[in-house]
């Protein structure tokens, strides 16, 4: 099977992530819905010596990419404790072309990613206590 020249450039550039960091805690992307009509694709880079089964794949320590081909990359890229608070404790930047977004929780945290009709993703913070902040602002502390 071959994989058209386009696609292949997007899937190369999707896999020069960085390795996650020791101090992030766990994330989930719990539902992703997909309603466009362009393909979706995951990138989550795998240490040495780390292995996932893939009922987990969606299970991060880091960082990670979507790629919504004809539409663009989600980067979603760990930025361990820098929300601010003691609760949520953890903090993810996730950005996608000029927009971005700060997704906020304590450990082991769950969101889901919903892409409309258009490639555009949108982020609904699932776990208890978790947030999604539009911009650049700062997670309310509870």
């Amino acid at each position: 099977m071959m994989i058209p020249t386009s696609q292949l450039r997007c899937l190369l550039f999707t896999l020069a992530l960085a390795t996650p960091t020791s101090v992030s805690a766990n994330w989930t992307i719990e539902r992703l819905v997909n309603r466009s009509n362009h393909p979706v694709t995951l990138s989550i880079p795998i240490p040495k010596g780390v292995h996932q089964s893939g009922g987990s794949m969606t299970s991060v320590r880091g960082n990670m990419a979507l790629t919504i081909l004809g539409s663009g990359i989600v980067y979603f890229e760990d930025k361990g404790h820098s929300s601010g608070c003691q609760r949520p404790y953890w903090a993810v930047k996730i950005t996608f072309r000029d927009k971005q977004w700060g997704y906020y929780y304590d450990g082991g945290g769950k969101v889901n990613v919903a892409i409309n009709e258009n490639g555009i993703p949108q982020f609904i913070a699932y776990s208890g206590g978790s947030q999604v902040v539009v911009g650049s602002g700062k997670a309310k502390c509870y």
